[in-house]
């Protein structure tokens, strides 16, 4: 019966840690939607990765996980040949204090620097879909390209 007795209490913790993981049910909220095209500023379309990262304090963004929301996925969009994005899942989560995303747009050209802009989830509904528009994007004056 010894030689069971690892076994047995091996089993009994993985199913404390594999049954609540195993049960977690996400937020079934959609969210907002955020739309937007990115050109540069001579008018063409450009290439670009846009990130929401949590924010916090409204001044301070980052990628990482800073509110620990369960499963939480940093949402991304990616610009197509006319610079066009369409940022989904940006869930208002009741662990995020600041209820605010912090929007980066990555330019994939080199010469040109990502910039970002904040999202206040308060002044909006779940399910709205958000236009901002044209962003131009400048060139870094600072990389001398």
């Amino acid at each position: 019966m010894q030689n069971w007795l690892p076994w047995i209490i091996g089993l009994a913790v993985a199913a404390l840690i594999v049954v609540p993981m195993a049960t977690y049910n996400p937020p079934t909220e959609t969210g907002v939607v955020l739309t937007g095209r990115v050109i540069e500023a001579s008018g063409e379309p450009l290439r670009a990765r846009v990130e929401a990262w949590q924010a916090w304090e409204h001044s301070y963004g980052s990628p990482v996980n800073y509110w620990k929301i369960p499963n939480w996925r940093m949402p991304v969009a990616t610009t197509d040949a006319g610079g066009y994005f369409r940022l989904e899942d940006l869930i208002d989560y009741p662990e995020m204090k600041s209820h605010e995303y912090y929007i980066v747009i990555a330019p994939d050209r080199p010469g040109y620097a990502h910039t970002g802009y904040y999202l206040d989830l308060t002044k909006h509904q779940e399910g709205e879909v958000i236009d901002w528009g044209t962003i131009a994007v400048n060139r870094d004056a600072s990389s001398g390209r």
